[in-house]
């Protein structure tokens, strides 16, 4: 009867392991803004040097007061 419960309080405990390795990764990872992981950097490498047309878009910028969707509920 106890035993479902130990067991499932130690998958628990397995995966609170798990979570804390990945903080730990992400941590170093980005310790330093200014650097990437090497693969990463294998990544941007590669893209530069191939054939492939690629081009940085930026997002539309945010609404206007008088176009926001609070602005045309409240008129």
């Amino acid at each position: 009867m106890l035993r479902p419960v130990i067991e499932e309080e130690i998958s628990m405990l397995g995966e609170i392991t798990h979570l804390q390795t990945i903080s730990e990764d992400l941590k170093t990872l980005t310790m330093d803004p200014h650097k990437l992981p090497s693969a990463s950097e294998q990544v941007i490498h590669d893209l530069k040097g191939s054939d492939y047309n690629w081009s940085y878009q930026t997002p539309p910028s945010s609404p206007s007061t008088t176009m926001s969707r609070k602005s045309s509920v409240c008129r």
